[in-house]
C-alpha cells in the first residue's frame, strides 16, 4: 500500500501525482492534471529520449487504438536516424503510468 503524508491513497489519488504538474502561482501552487475526469482527451503519445534529444512519438491513432508495431518500428528508426547510432532509448508514459519505471532499448540493425 502507497501513502501520503502519512494517510492511505486511493487509486484515484495517483491522478494527482501521475500525468500532473505543478504550475508556480503566487501564495499558491496549482497542479493541473490534464486527463483528469476527461476534461481534456487522453493524450496518445508517449515521450521518447534518446542522445540527449527528447521526441514525441504518438502511440495511438485518434480513436485510442494502438499504432501497429511496424509503425512504431518505423518512428523508432526515425529516431536513431536522427541521433548517434546504438544509443539507448528511453520511454516515458505520458499519462497513466502503472510503475515509476521507463523501457529501455538498445537499438541494434
Amino acid at each position: 500500500m502507497d501513502y501520503h503524508r502519512g494517510r492511505p491513497l486511493c487509486m484515484d489519488d495517483y491522478r494527482s501525482f501521475l500525468g500532473a504538474v505543478r504550475v508556480p502561482a503566487p501564495g499558491r501552487d496549482v497542479v493541473v492534471s490534464h486527463g483528469r475526469h476527461n476534461a481534456y482527451d487522453v493524450p496518445r503519445h508517449v515521450v521518447v529520449l534518446c542522445g540527449g534529444r527528447i521526441f514525441r512519438m504518438e502511440v495511438l491513432d485518434r480513436e485510442g487504438r494502438p499504432i501497429p508495431a511496424p509503425s512504431l518500428g518505423a518512428a523508432f528508426q526515425g529516431i536513431r536516424d536522427v541521433v548517434e547510432p546504438y544509443a539507448k532509448v528511453w520511454i516515458v508514459p505520458a499519462s497513466k503510468a502503472k510503475t515509476g519505471e521507463k523501457a529501455e532499448f538498445t537499438l541494434r540493425d
